[in-house]
């Protein structure tokens, strides 16, 4: 277990789909010795459906109410690494949010490899399944690219073995990135 400093605070893995985030947090909060949330997980839990049931049932602004509910109250806690669904944190309330809460990590790769991800994927990704489902794709990633670029550290993962992403990440914080 690797500890990089001492205030604790979380951890919170942003990017788009297909980056990585919840493979990078579940090793990342193993390395660290904390707990791990990925909160497309969290909401799922608390409506007893999947993504996509959820977007068609309740709504997207259903999802979205919950995402920012599931947000919040993980923000306050320490000792946690939290993935992000690709859209929260392009919310400037829950970007202000988790940048004021602790560190906000971008795992990029390009967009092509996030699309080849994605689709083989066995997850719900509800935004796949609509015609011409890798413009729309590429459309969503460059809208949110900015964001994402916003965040305290930013780690490029293509090429990269996720052990190696996560070593990396634990190295940048030691060595006091970012410089908050």
């Amino acid at each position: 277990m690797t500890q990089f400093n001492s205030d604790h605070k979380p951890l919170f893995l942003t990017g788009y789909m297909g980056a990585g985030k919840s493979t990078i947090g579940h090793l990342l909060a193993d390395e660290l010795g904390y707990r791990f949330f990925d909160t497309d997980r969290v909401i799922v839990r608390r409506f007893k459906k999947n993504v996509s049931r959820i977007f068609k049932e309740e709504g997207e602004a259903a999802f979205r109410s919950t995402e920012a509910t599931v947000l919040e109250e993980l923000a306050g806690q320490s000792h946690l690494v939290i993935s992000t669904g690709g859209g929260t944190l392009t919310r400037p309330d829950l970007f202000t949010l988790a940048s004021e809460s602790g560190t906000v990590i971008y795992l990029k790769a390009p967009v092509e490899i996030l699309f080849e991800r994605a689709i083989f994927s066995r997850k719900d990704r509800p935004m796949l399944n609509v015609p011409d489902a890798e413009l729309v794709f590429r459309e969503r990633f460059q809208q949110r690219e900015a964001f994402y670029n916003q965040a305290h550290l930013v780690v490029e993962t293509h090429g990269k073995k996720t052990d190696a992403v996560v070593q990396e990440i634990i190295e940048r914080l030691s060595l006091g990135e970012p410089h908050l």
